[in-house]
């Protein structure tokens, strides 16, 4: 989910032009400091800017020497805060 906005406003653009009425993000992204925070801002910028609900999933626990955070989170687009 954490890659460039430029591209990542574009595809979603895009899928809400192809008739996409929500988004649902499947990720295995490994833990880092700040990147909670980092993650729910992009979504929710990017959820308010498209107006289309995000479900964003993230992996939790760990494979050999990475450990997945989980934080999953749903996001209404006209909500400024995420349902866990």
């Amino acid at each position: 989910m954490l890659i460039l906005k430029k591209k990542q406003a574009e595809l979603i653009a895009n899928l809400k032009k192809e008739g996409a009425d929500m988004l649902i993000a499947i990720n295995a992204s490994p833990f880092a400091v700040n990147q909670p925070e980092q993650r729910k801002q992009i979504i929710t910028e990017q959820a308010k800017q498209h107006q289309l609900p995000i479900v964003y999933v993230n992996a939790v626990g760990g494979q050999d020497d990475l450990v997945f955070d989980g934080g999953s989170k749903h996001l209404i687009s006209k909500a400024s805060h995420p349902l866990r």
